[in-house]
């Protein structure tokens, strides 16, 4: 058995989950979705190996974006890197970009300037923020000024509550 297989084995048994057919991208994103679901150190540590081998790109960096919103600033760089692929890396990069900012704006002295949304916010970062900001100041300029109807809409219903 390979170390990309011994390592799925590994995440299966701590899941509770039977043997796995390590070539079937169902089951290892299965695998892995269950994993995400129930994150500690070792798991985090034994999909990072994972993640490394795996040999769907679309898989890998799914996992990877999902792992860049629970992990440390310190630690996103590293999970990047895992990914086999530059526009894989791109765009884990730019995720890692929205979600810093995401995380800046629970700050209560950021200060949103006019245009800031269209220029820098992307599309998956205005609809987290219509969704999750309590910041009146946010949610009335996506409800503004939002890139969707979604995201204007969305910011708008969450600014009523």
């Amino acid at each position: 058995m390979d170390e990309f297989a011994e390592t799925l084995a590994e995440l299966a048994e701590l899941g509770g989950e039977g043997q796995i057919d390590h070539k079937d991208d169902h089951e290892r994103w299965r695998l892995y979705s269950n994993t995400l679901a129930n994150l500690d150190d070792l798991r985090l540590r034994l999909l990072f190996q994972a993640v490394g081998w795996e040999d769907d790109p679309a898989i890998a960096l799914s996992v990877v974006l999902r792992v860049l919103e629970v992990i440390p600033t310190a630690d996103r760089t590293s999970w990047i890197h895992r990914l086999a692929d530059d526009r894989s890396r791109d765009y884990a990069s730019a995720r890692a970009h929205d979600i810093s900012i995401l995380e800046s704006l629970t700050e209560p002295s950021m200060d949103v300037e006019p245009g800031y949304v269209e220029q820098e916010w992307s599309e998956w970062l205005q609809i987290r923020l219509a969704t999750l900001s309590r910041d009146a100041r946010i949610l009335t300029h996506l409800a503004n000024s939002g890139s969707t109807k979604r995201i204007r809409r969305t910011a708008s219903e969450h600014l009523g509550k």
